[in-house]
């Protein structure tokens, strides 16, 4: 059962769902039925012991973890540039180094001079976060990545990646290479070997926030809209492109080699936004739709064979209610019966109707006049447009030179 639920609440609630839909718990391994009284009261004891067991084990965990941060142990995964002192899982763990290094970690012997070169040459102000996202992967390394990502074709996968800005920024925003933890949300003193001084730390930070172009005042911006944000892809290695605008206010969608995990791409550019989004407009105004499209929009949603059956069911109703009414009228009905049978006909035609065949209809002749929608309509009205039509819009914005 405390693989069920672990919240009491939620255990009742869910239980209450599968009573309104006839479904009944039935346990042979805890000898539990739900559908009896000794079983939901038997039931409802073993889930406060499960939610009571739950609350224990993460009071405990926590305190584990509490008691690791302030003894300078690390909490988290370990941080590219150090390793642990340990290799296995948990009942067959081997010890690599003897003696173990203070917090059980230590310093990578390829990694974590690339960690201390890395810092040295932003506070430098002599590279850029893309600069050393490329150095990095030309050196070989590889990020530790163990969430599941989407790859070129789409895929969740995990594992090791190239380097991107976002993974070196968050290289050098982690204090953990000073010989620091960071513990919900306060800095305490690591037992690990630092890899680079708190003055270059600091001169990293600023570095980073002087870059980042943002001001140090809290300022609301404006959402900016774009008319392919989410759909625009480059068409030369299929990944996502941004859509940004510059500081001179003009917008681009660009696709950066070093924005995000994945190879060099041949077509790595910027295009400016009105000159795709033109490109779409004219396309979208030149789309005609002949008459035949309205049946062809009932016939995609399977929509015209139910309006039939309904429409039939109507009729056999409303012909029942008719006969009725007439052996009611020549006294072959009596009063009370005839009543009720008439409620119950005038409450079956009611709820014979088909409101999607109504709204898909509507939705079709709305769309047979597409290019006034289109011009009608406001830049974000045009992207969720764009979106329930198109999965995605492949942009070539390869620079050439003449």
């Amino acid at each position: 059962l405390d693989r069920w639920a672990r919240n009491q609440r939620v255990m009742l609630e869910s239980f209450n769902v599968l009573a309104k839909t006839n479904v009944s718990l039935v346990s042979i391994t805890e000898n539990i039925d739900y559908s009896t009284p000794q079983g939901k009261l038997f039931t409802q004891m073993l889930g406060s012991f499960a939610e009571y067991f739950s609350g224990a084990l993460a009071n405990h965990v926590s305190k584990g973890l509490d008691q690791r941060a302030h003894e300078g142990k690390h909490t988290g995964g370990i941080p590219f540039g150090y390793e642990s002192c340990w290799t296995g899982k948990k009942g067959k763990r081997k010890r690599l180094c003897n003696p173990e290094h203070p917090g059980g970690i230590h310093i990578h012997s390829i990694e974590g001079p690339a960690v201390t070169e890395l810092f040295n040459r932003y506070s430098g102000g002599n590279s850029t976060l893309s600069q050393l996202a490329a150095w990095l992967n030309d050196q070989g390394f590889r990020t530790r990545n163990m969430h599941r990502l989407p790859d070129v074709n789409g895929n969740l996968t995990s594992g090791p990646r190239l380097f991107t800005t976002a993974s070196v920024r968050g290289i050098l925003h982690n204090p953990f290479y000073t010989g620091q933890i960071t513990h919900r949300g306060k800095l305490l003193p690591g037992l690990h070997e630092p890899l680079i001084s708190q003055d270059v730390f600091e001169t990293v930070q600023t570095n980073l926030k002087k870059n980042s172009g943002r001001s140090e005042t809290l300022q609301v911006r404006p959402e900016r809209h774009y008319l392919l944000k989410g759909i625009v892809r480059c068409a030369y290695c299929g990944m996502p492109m941004w859509a940004q605008t510059y500081k001179s206010g003009k917008p681009f969608y660009r696709e950066h080699k070093n924005s995000r995990s994945h190879g060099i791409c041949p077509g790595g550019g910027s295009i400016t936004c009105p000159v795709v989004d033109e490109q779409i407009s004219k396309l979208i105004e030149a789309i005609e739709l002949g008459p035949q499209w309205l049946e062809e929009v009932l016939s995609i949603i399977s929509l015209k064979d139910e309006v039939e059956k309904v429409r039939k069911k109507r009729q056999a109703a409303q012909e029942k209610l008719r006969r009725m009414a007439k052996a009611y009228m020549d006294g072959l009905f009596p009063d009370e019966e005839y009543h009720r049978q008439k409620i119950l006909l005038e409450m079956e035609l009611e709820s014979l109707v088909v409101p999607q065949a109504n709204a898909a209809e509507e939705a079709g002749k709305l769309i047979m006049n597409l290019p006034r929608l289109w011009n009608e309509a406001n830049l974000e009205e045009r992207r969720k447009l764009l979106l329930s039509m198109l999965d995605a819009i492949y942009v070539d914005a390869k620079q050439t030179k003449s």
